[in-house]
């Protein structure tokens, strides 16, 4: 089911008459209202019982929403679908258990034309004057091209992990900081002994001199194929061809 904000109204009142009245009883907090109008990021300011107290113009434009249907209205009139977690979280910060979190998950988007997207929520409580919680500013940011660049990173270790041939990552200084299960039942190590050992190790005809050249040919043309002989474990040399990708 797609989330997305809806806009709120209070029954049987107009919302502008209640944005006007909740403003003069929250007339202490002026100051932290008209920085967070004027913040030019998606924030918000609710106070304890969730009632939105003000919202910055980056808020009201993300979200398509207008500043006299939302305040003085609950938070979860305006979002209603909001995860479970989110609720439980904002209300441990609200009672001072904790003074922030943050949370994504999939939304549908007004300002994309109600596609699903990932929002990161940053959720922090403020204080009075007199040193209490006096409830949350919660701001947003869209995180989709983040979240679907970590999926294909993430599918693409998941492929590496898994392949068929032997793929070991190698540092400019020679050091193995990485490899495959292949890796390590082709030469004969753990894991764990691959990665405390070097290039040089596991091809002892592989100079520190002749590794540089090939790295610095690897810079230039972004790959090298080349032969050489691996020793395993057991000291059984293979004859392999290599292909070095930076």
């Amino acid at each position: 089911m797609k989330q997305r904000p809806t806009k709120a109204t209070n029954d049987g009142h107009s919302t502008l008459s209640q944005s006007h009245h909740y403003r003069e009883i929250h007339g202490s907090n002026h100051q932290l209202c008209q920085f967070i109008k004027h913040i030019p990021v998606a924030t918000a300011m609710l106070d304890k019982e969730m009632r939105y107290l003000a919202t910055s113009g980056m808020w009201l434009k993300y979200w398509q929403l207008e500043s006299d249907e939302i305040i003085g209205n609950q938070h979860d009139r305006v979002f209603p679908n909001l995860p479970e977690l989110w609720h439980q979280q904002a209300e441990k910060c609200l009672l001072g258990i904790i003074d922030q979190f943050d949370l994504e998950h999939l939304i549908a988007v007004p300002v994309d034309n109600g596609l699903m997207q990932w929002v990161k929520w940053n959720v922090k409580s403020w204080h009075t004057d007199e040193g209490i919680i006096g409830g949350l500013i919660i701001s947003t940011e869209e995180i989709t091209t983040d979240k679907q660049l970590q999926q294909q990173l993430e599918l693409t270790q998941l492929a590496t992990d898994n392949a068929a041939d032997p793929i070991l990552w190698i540092t400019v200084g020679g050091k193995i900081c990485y490899t495959n299960k292949q890796g390590c039942n082709f030469l004969g190590y753990s894991e764990s002994e691959l990665l405390e050992l070097t290039i040089h190790d596991i091809d002892l005809k592989l100079s520190v001199e002749l590794w540089q050249t090939h790295w610095q040919k690897v810079k230039n043309q972004n790959y090298l194929r080349f032969e050489s002989y691996f020793r395993t474990k057991k000291a059984i040399f293979y004859l392999s061809k290599l292909m070095l990708i930076i």
